[in-house]
This record gives structure tokens, C-alpha cells and sequence, in this order.
């Protein structure tokens, strides 16, 4: 076991923490009616409440992957996948943004185009494969704990505001 090497949990699990950093980010936002990383507006109990709820199950989701629970590589590459396609989706208008001299919409859109692609690519791996078909979930957290976690908890907080900010700055 110890010579399998994961690739990816590292960035899934940045990411999934990063979205729920940016979703609790969001939620208190609106919740207390500042636009510092939402848009203020109607519905804020609501949006606050879904807002939370997602980062929740954001936050339990990336903890399956750091646990190396098997179905969640599978999920992340899925995930991984479908964000690259939203990235692309979005290409055009980040563009034509650019070219009015909005740059807060190029955010999300380069964590789309690059940190999603990666993900998926690096989860299915042939290691990535193995080590989460093989691991426990005790090995699985020694091996990603302790300043790792911290690391990761630093990454995701700064990524998940920087993309919230951005988001607000782009309505």
C-alpha cells in the first residue's frame, strides 16, 4: 500500500473545500445583506439556507475523498468533467467581458478550464484507481492529515473567496 500514490486528492479536495468556503462566503453575505461576496437582492433566508446546505454536503464530499471512500473518485472525475464543460461554456462570455475590461468574470472561468480538467484526469488514474479500491479509510487519513490538511484548508479558503468576490464583482 504505501507505494500506491493517489494523484489528485490533494486538488479534489481543495476544490470541494474551496466551494464550500465560497458558498459559506455567499450565504453569510446575503444573509446579512452585504455585496462583499454576493449580490444583494430579494430571497435571502433562502439563498443563505441553500447556500449553506451546499457547503455542507461541499465540505462531507471533499472529506470522502480525503478518506479515499471509493465511489468519491469516481464522482470527482464525473464532477471534474462536467465543471470543464461549464468552463467551456463560459469561455465566450469571459471573453467578451474582457474585452469591456471586466476581468473578475476570468476567475471562475480559469479554475473551470484548469483546476477541473486536472481533477478528472488525475482521479482516474491507473493509481488513483487502485489506491482508492485498496485503501482504508484509517491509511487514508494518516497519509492525508496533519500539515496536509492545514495546507489544504489554507488553499480553500483563500480560492473559495477569491471566487466568491469574483462572482459578486461580476453581477
Amino acid at each position: 500500500m504505501r507505494t500506491l500514490r493517489p494523484r489528485g486528492v490533494g486538488l479534489s479536495v481543495a476544490l470541494l473545500w474551496g466551494v464550500s468556503v465560497q458558498l459559506i462566503a455567499q450565504g453569510w453575505s446575503r444573509l446579512v445583506g452585504s455585496d462583499l461576496f454576493a449580490p444583494t437582492g430579494g430571497g435571502r433566508g433562502l439563498a443563505s439556507a441553500g447556500a449553506f446546505s451546499g457547503a455542507v454536503i461541499a465540505f462531507a464530499f471533499g472529506e470522502c475523498v480525503r478518506r479515499g471512500v471509493g465511489w468519491s473518485r469516481r464522482v470527482v472525475v464525473a464532477l471534474g468533467l462536467a465543471l470543464t464543460a461549464l468552463g467551456i461554456a463560459s469561455l465566450p462570455g469571459s471573453v467578451r467581458d474582457l474585452e469591456h475590461g471586466l476581468v473578475w468574470s476570468t476567475v471562475p472561468t480559469a479554475v473551470l478550464l484548469t483546476v477541473a480538467p486536472l481533477m478528472a484526469v488525475w482521479m482516474h488514474s491507473a493509481c488513483s484507481r487502485s489506491w482508492f479500491r485498496l485503501v482504508t479509510s484509517e491509511i487514508a487519513r494518516r497519509r492525508h492529515g496533519g500539515v496536509w490538511v492545514a495546507t489544504l484548508v489554507l488553499v480553500a479558503v483563500v480560492s473559495g473567496l477569491l471566487v466568491a468576490y469574483a462572482e459578486a464583482r461580476h453581477r
